[in-house]
């Protein structure tokens, strides 16, 4: 389902769609809280899915294997950590 939800909203929807969206009182969208909500869906798929490859990294696993999420959840910064990391 992820895969399908980040190919929607990152590949096949046009990007001027969703900087309409973020217009906030020019937005003359219908329901723009929906949209909003598939855009956070596909968003915190691929944030789900680079926090899985970073621990299966870093605690040697192959990749595919099954990772348990921590109850706190994935960090909502994860994406920025990550890129911290590889830059320095």
């Amino acid at each position: 389902v992820c895969s399908d939800w980040i190919n929607l909203v990152h590949k096949e929807i046009n990007p001027a769609f969703w900087r309409n969206l973020d217009d906030g009182d020019e937005c003359r969208m219908k329901d723009p809280q929906r949209w909003r909500a598939v855009r956070d869906f596909a968003d915190n798929c691929i944030k789900r899915n680079v926090f899985e490859d970073s621990y299966r990294k870093q605690n040697g696993l192959t990749p595919g294997t099954a990772v348990t999420v921590p109850e706190s959840g994935v960090p909502d910064d994860i994406l920025l950590s990550l890129n911290k990391k590889s830059s320095a």
